[in-house]
């Protein structure tokens, strides 16, 4: 089962990044672009095998109009 959620995924002045899942509490980081979807992807990952076995509802994809990316951008992680 395929699933996109959106994540922000801000500019630190000094080229890394963190990045947040507005559906899930949490998130991660990278020390560039590549790393920080690499890690985007494998906390999705956990996030979801954690609702699945704990047999919780997934929450809807927010919807990208209402995130604010003042310091970043928005991208779908699939998993």
């Amino acid at each position: 089962m395929i699933k996109n959620y959106p994540a922000i995924f801000h500019n630190e002045a000094n080229g890394r990044y963190w990045v947040e899942f507005p559906d899930f509490a949490g998130g991660t980081q990278g020390d560039n672009l590549e790393e920080a979807r690499r890690n985007a992807k494998e906390f999705l990952s956990g996030v979801l095998e954690t609702y699945y076995i704990e047999k919780m509802p997934l929450p809807d994809p927010s919807n990208l109009d209402t995130l604010c990316t003042c310091d970043g951008h928005v991208e779908f992680v699939e998993v």
